[in-house]
């Protein structure tokens, strides 16, 4: 179950101190209005039950202390994510309203899975848990039923979209590269990088091997003389589109990569780790390349979506009660059961 809860997770962020007291479950935190009517009150069990997956799910991977850490601005993680939770709230909620108002529904077999896994889902949750957000099967059920006209009701409009990638920007070349770092990692991952003689050493090594090369050995012979393993040294890539050209783009790299023909291997590059010596195996791995084309698809999809989502919020003014929503926080004791053992009573 609580991997359905981490797909579930997932799926909704594609879009996109410890608390001493105990929630009140009939407690209203959101309203969302249209002009002068109320369109949907969101009860603060409900956004317990976000705040119990956003912790679990962040915690396993980063400590409970996690969320007292700030970013560059100073903001402390809660926060942010506190934040990033009300925007998936909104998201879900407003597609929601727009399913109802185009009058799409549920099945009663899509309803009852929903209750089936609301069921399955309250026995994963302690129960101290329950007493103190108020989540019960009735708020769980309603979380899946959301959900699920969420995913109906984006598959729908997503269905008569249509968006054009980059196919060529996006194409995937083989490559086999042999790297001479230059640097040196440590048992505790801590980097030294060489300079002086020890950076020459470096470059000497480089072109002794491009020498090997030209001499008529293989990529893979030289790469095994110099104690590399040739699977290692295999590469699928493409070129880094410019908005993504970060610290870590590799310029040279790339320039000598992708100036290359199928069989022919570069000079020594000077290259952001080291000197390599790159040969393009393949021009067009087309497994890759479809991946790769398939999922910037599916990200201008998702920005579609985004931006349809944007103009649904245009209608509604959502209000959030302070004092509830300021009790809501990862920094408590909530908690799913450990998997290997029972609910606590």
């Amino acid at each position: 179950m609580k991997k359905r809860i981490a797909a579930i997770l997932l799926a909704m962020a594609m879009l996109l101190s410890g608390c001493s007291g105990s929630a009140h479950a009939d407690n209203t935190t959101i309203t969302i209005k249209e002009k002068d009517e109320v369109r949907m009150e969101i009860a603060s069990s409900y956004v317990w039950l976000y705040a119990l997956m956003y912790k679990d799910q962040y915690e396993s991977f980063f400590g409970a202390d996690f969320w007292t850490q700030t970013d560059e601005s100073g903001t402390t993680f809660e926060e942010i994510y506190k934040n990033d939770m009300l925007a998936e709230i909104q998201h879900v909620k407003l597609t929601v309203l727009a399913a109802q108002d185009s009058g799409m529904t549920l099945t009663d077999e899509e309803v009852d899975m929903c209750k089936a896994n609301a069921a399955e889902f309250i026995h994963s949750i302690e129960k101290e848990t329950q007493k103190k957000t108020g989540i019960d099967e009735e708020v769980y059920a309603r979380f899946e039923e959301d959900f699920a006209l969420y995913e109906k009701y984006k598959t729908e409009f997503l269905e008569t979209k249509t968006v054009q990638a980059d196919e060529e920007g996006l194409k995937q070349s083989d490559f086999f590269i042999l790297t001479f770092y230059n640097y040196e990692t440590n048992e505790e991952g801590e980097i030294t990088e060489y300079t002086g003689a020890e950076l020459e050493a470096v470059k000497k090594k480089a072109e002794d091997a491009y020498a090997m090369l030209q001499s008529g050995k293989t990529m893979e012979e030289v790469a095994i003389a110099y104690d590399m393993d040739p699977d290692e040294c295999m590469l699928v890539t493409g070129r880094t589109p410019v908005d993504a050209r970060d610290e870590y783009y590799d310029e040279a790299f790339e320039n000598a990569a992708f100036a290359l023909k199928e069989g022919e291997y570069s000079p020594v590059t000077e290259c952001l780790d080291g000197y390599c010596i790159i040969q393009m195996v393949s021009e067009i791995n087309e497994e890759e390349t479809a991946s790769a084309i398939e999922y910037a698809k599916q990200q201008l999809l998702e920005d579609l979506y985004l931006n349809h989502l944007n103009e649904l919020a245009k209608r509604y003014v959502m209000y959030i009660e302070d004092e509830e929503w300021n009790a809501i926080t990862f920094q408590t004791e909530i908690a799913f059961v450990d998997e290997d053992s029972e609910v606590s009573e």
